[in-house]
């Protein structure tokens, strides 16, 4: 018998910095590493732990680093190691159902070309909401505008996969470089990875839920105008998609969400079940969405991170590299 989880590495440590963007913040989440020598050989620690448990046995790993420019070929600013993120529920869900998930190329006897959530993740962002990750979000707290297209994720320039010299852990490496719009100086001090590139895919008050109904993990969400991609063969609908509404069924203004497991037709998803994002049920089945809630639908996000702020000026770049392990053994 094996056991398999997710987990991350949790060595955030400072790798080189200009020290005029040195911002000072209490538990700061980029850490100076320490080191000595014994002989040849040199040791080095952190005293930062990242923001996850350190003793979590698991199968992946995630790890972050960024590279400030203050231009597109101007000279580096200062180059961090902010080690592990937090990996969301609704991303873990993604991979549950991943196996459901099939975009149908062939004929309509064959199931065609998998997808799933690892080949979804090609976007990244950031912003400068500040507060520890928690795998209840679904969003970065606040998203700071960037010089992408209006209302829309920033693309990632590379996706490979590395180390398979070996039977060992591969590596995804996704990279996206960022680039400051305004005036600044601005403190980034969140970052997250994301399944779709549209900041919103229905806006909030252009819809309703109608209702609720079925058991999890198969629950059919209803919606008051039909405006759903419907998922059918070769056609991806509404999966790697969360939806939310402000409100639940008490009529309590609390974030209600739900992963998108698949859309059955214009105006119905399916989802495995309602979530409330933060209180005391947090991360938690909780009260379903009121049944005349207006809604909003969202990319799944799948990582993110918090860290100390790095100040960016307008045409700055961050370049942040992301990588996922994928150990066997475990």
């Amino acid at each position: 018998m094996s056991d398999m989880g997710l987990d991350v590495q949790f060595n955030p440590r400072l790798v080189e910095q200009a020290e005029q963007f040195t911002i000072a913040r209490p538990n700061p989440k980029k850490s100076k590493i320490f080191s000595f020598r014994i002989g040849k050989h040199r040791f080095a620690y952190t005293t930062d732990p990242g923001e996850v448990n350190p003793l979590h046995p698991g199968t992946y790993e995630t790890h972050l680093g960024a590279i400030h420019r203050e231009s597109e070929n101007g000279p580096i600013l200062g180059e961090y190691d902010l080690g592990a993120g937090v990996i969301t529920g609704v991303g873990v869900l993604s991979l549950a159902f991943d196996f459901f998930y099939w975009a149908n190329e062939g004929p309509s006897s064959e199931k065609g070309t998998g997808f799933n959530t690892f080949n979804q993740l090609l976007y990244q962002d950031w912003g400068k909401g500040t507060g520890a990750s928690e795998v209840q979000q679904i969003n970065l707290k606040t998203r700071v505008d960037n010089n992408t297209e209006a209302g829309k994720h920033v693309k990632t320039e590379s996706t490979t996969i590395s180390s398979v010299a070996t039977l060992g852990s591969p590596v995804v490496t996704s990279k996206a470089r960022i680039t400051a719009k305004e005036a600044g100086p601005e403190a980034i001090v969140e970052w997250g990875i994301f399944a779709g590139q549209e900041l919103e895919y229905q806006k909030s008050g252009a819809n309703e839920v109608k209702e609720t109904t079925g058991s999890a993990p198969s629950k059919t969400v209803t919606t008051k105008e039909a405006k759903f991609t419907e998922s059918k063969e070769g056609v991806i609908g509404e999966e790697f998609k969360v939806i939310y509404t402000e409100k639940n069924e008490a009529g309590e203004s609390k974030i209600v969400f739900a992963p998108i497991r698949r859309a059955s037709s214009t105006a119905k998803v399916l989802i495995p079940e309602w979530y409330t994002e933060a209180g005391a049920s947090g991360g938690k089945p909780g009260l379903e969405a009121s049944s005349r809630g207006k809604f909003i639908v969202v990319p799944m996000m799948f990582d993110r991170r918090e860290f100390a702020a790095i100040n960016v000026e307008k045409g700055n770049i961050i370049e942040f590299p992301w990588e996922l392990t994928i150990k066997g053994g475990s």
